[in-house]
């Protein structure tokens, strides 16, 4: 119908005066960013102090680590991240060949941009947030139980935990990821991150259904690499920054695996000072109880000569001086600064061995002539 028609027309002819302003739009703050730039250029070259821009205030010494904290907590919520657009050449370039779409049509994948990011959120706390306390929730679970299960509960205060620091790291340095992905890595608009932030959400939720740990961050910058890819194959993504990003993803593996490693390994071999008490109150109670057994022994070869003359065992007596004399000698720490476990495992052997081939069931005993038989059984050592 005519009206119909004439209000298909008018409505592209509103279209294309909205993009037309977009454009004009874009291009002066463009070049309002170069003239600032210049600006400041020529202000550090001529040494001015505008250049440095305005002066901060000065704080007295005990409210200044308040200060710097707050500036710290906050400085997310005051960085241009748009910065690089103006400072970067490739980036400038890769946004001034993007494609413009309709404001009408971008203010409409605004709101849905919302629900995406949404999804995107949902999903990122399933499965990388997941991965972080997850460990976590293994070892407080060990600690408490002494055992390993293949399914533990998740206490509420580790959740809890865990969402403050997500927090608190978007919150200091997200910026630096913003900036990247939201600027340097492809160019974004609502439309673009509508499509970027569904495909990352479906993505990771279906890996979390499955208990596939996966990164965000990887399938983030994969969407907007997609993205990019269907606009140009050469201007629509920043090639160089993709390619220092998957060598930073390398290299975080190969750092992470390393550093946990260390870690672990100063946890596991380093000297323990509980455990060094339990050694040394095994160490003692196997020196009691080899000189408790050496003096058994000695006492009863002298009974045996008093009751028997001519059974003294001259052997078991040089064994027994020889041992206690190696006891003696291990607890000289001025000699050796330490007592080597092995060697008092070896006396302690010894005077095991000596105990049992020189006793009554072992040696016999004749009750007709009220002797001691000669060694019939021999032990090994």
């Amino acid at each position: 119908s005519i009206p119909g028609t004439l209000w298909l027309v008018r409505r592209h002819k509103n279209a294309m005066a909205d993009l037309e302003a977009s454009k004009l739009d874009t291009e002066a703050a463009e070049a309002q960013a170069k003239i600032d730039v210049d600006q400041k250029t020529l202000s550090l070259e001529s040494g001015s102090d505008d250049a440095l821009g305005p002066t901060k205030p000065t704080h007295h010494a005990l409210v200044r680590p308040f200060v710097f904290m707050k500036d710290r907590l906050i400085r997310n919520m005051t960085m241009d991240v748009h910065e690089d657009i103006h400072l970067d050449a490739d980036v400038a370039a890769m946004h001034a060949n993007a494609e413009v779409f309709a404001p009408s049509a971008e203010n409409v994948f605004k709101y849905l941009q919302v629900f995406s990011a949404c999804c995107v959120s949902f999903a990122h706390g399933a499965n990388d947030v997941a991965n972080a306390v997850g460990p976590w929730t293994g070892i407080w679970y060990v600690y408490n139980n002494r055992k390993v299960s293949s399914s533990a509960p998740t206490p509420k205060w580790i959740l809890a935990v865990g969402a403050a620091a997500l927090v608190i790291g978007l919150a200091t340095y997200g910026y630096n990821i913003i900036k990247v992905l939201g600027v340097k890595m492809a160019t974004m608009t609502p439309s673009r991150g509508f499509a970027a932030e569904l495909g990352t959400a479906l993505t990771i939720s279906v890996c979390s259904v499955y208990g596939l740990p996966v990164s965000t961050t990887q399938c983030i910058v994969g969407a907007e690499m997609g993205v990019g890819l269907c606009e140009n194959l050469r201007t629509g993504a920043n090639w160089k920054l993709f390619g220092r990003t998957c060598i930073g993803w390398v290299l975080a593996l190969v750092g992470s695996g390393l550093f946990c490693a260390a870690i672990f390994s100063y946890g596991v071999y380093a000297p323990s000072v509980t455990n060094l008490k339990y050694l040394e109150e095994y160490q003692l109670a196997m020196r009691n109880i080899a000189r408790a057994e050496m003096t058994r022994m000695n006492t009863t070869n002298y009974a045996n000569n008093v009751a028997f003359p001519g059974s003294f065992n001259t052997g078991l007596n040089t064994n027994l001086t020889n041992l206690n004399k190696n006891l003696t000698a291990l607890y000289n720490f001025k000699a050796n600064g330490n007592i080597r476990s092995r060697d008092l495992i070896g006396v302690f052997k010894n005077v095991t061995w000596l105990s049992l081939n020189n006793s009554v069931p072992t040696v016999g005993y004749s009750a007709a002539a009220a002797t001691y038989a000669a060694n019939a059984i021999t032990v090994p050592r």
